[in-house]
Order: C-alpha cells, then sequence, then structure tokens
C-alpha cells in the first residue's frame, strides 16, 4: 500500500533564488531535519536529472546510509527523486511554485508499506507519522532559512 504526505510552505523569496537552495545537497543539513551530510560524487553541487546520490541520515536513533536516484527535473518546478536502497522504499517530490509574495513550495513524500522489510515493516506506522511530522518541519525551517538569508 503506498501512502504519501504532502506539506507546503510560502516562502518570501523568488523561485529563481529557492529551487537552486534546494536542489544544492550541501544545504540539506541546514533545513532537513535527519539529514546529517549528502554526497552527490560530482562536484557541480547542484542535483540533475538522472544523478544518483547517498543521503546519511538519523532516523529513530538510527544512521542510516540511502543511495537515492533524481528521476525527475525541471528547473524552478520540480525536483522528484526515489530511494533505490535500504528497507525502506519511498520517494521525494519538490514542487515550486511562484505566488504573489514568493514561492511556495510542496514537498510530497511517499512510501509503500508493503514493499518495507526488517524493522520499517513493523515500525511503519510510527515511521509514517514521523515522515509527515518532519516533511513540515523541515519546510518550516526551510523558510526560516531562505527568508533570514534575504535580509542579511
Amino acid at each position: 500500500m503506498r501512502d504519501q504526505v504532502e506539506n507546503s510552505v510560502e516562502i518570501r523569496r523568488p523561485v529563481n533564488d529557492v529551487f537552486p537552495y534546494v536542489v544544492t545537497p550541501a544545504h540539506w543539513p541546514q533545513w532537513a531535519g535527519p539529514v546529517i551530510a549528502v554526497d552527490t560524487g560530482t562536484q557541480s553541487g547542484r542535483l540533475h536529472p538522472d544523478e544518483e546520490f547517498t543521503v546519511v541520515s538519523k532516523l529513530m536513533g538510527r544512521q542510516l546510509d540511502t543511495k537515492y536516484r533524481v528521476i525527475e527535473f525541471e528547473e524552478n518546478h520540480i525536483l522528484h527523486y526515489v530511494c533505490t536502497t535500504g528497507p525502506l522504499p519511498h520517494e521525494f517530490i519538490v514542487r515550486f511554485e511562484p505566488v504573489t509574495n514568493g514561492t511556495r513550495v510542496t514537498q510530497t513524500v511517499v512510501a509503500d508499506q508493503d514493499q518495507a522489510g526488517g524493522f520499517f515493516k513493523l515500525a511503519y506506522p510510527l515511521v509514517e507519522k514521523i515522515f509527515a511530522r518532519q516533511s513540515a518541519a523541515d519546510l518550516q525551517t526551510l523558510r526560516d532559512v531562505l527568508e533570514a538569508q534575504s535580509h542579511s
């Protein structure tokens, strides 16, 4: 069964400021709570279509090294990446939309309980709630970080 959690935030910055910041994984530890580090294996800094990368994160007291692949990427509009390893298949879809005072960022997290393995199969209901809360908190932090930068 595929479940999804969706959260949005409006950021008082233009899309052409918000999108490049979000698609640069070196920034993720600043706003994505569980993320400790990201290894893209390239020097470009920004993600690109079909790029593979590894996220080191901490979830429920466990450090996870999860590999992802970008499957959809449209400048200033969408970043969509899927997990390619690990016991909990999931994906992130981040959409960017210009609004009157800046940018609306909508993040959708999709996970598949039927394909979860081991610990995550047992803990799936709890993990789903954590994803929902963390996604909302991350977007609020992203807004705070980017809006603070615009006033510096």
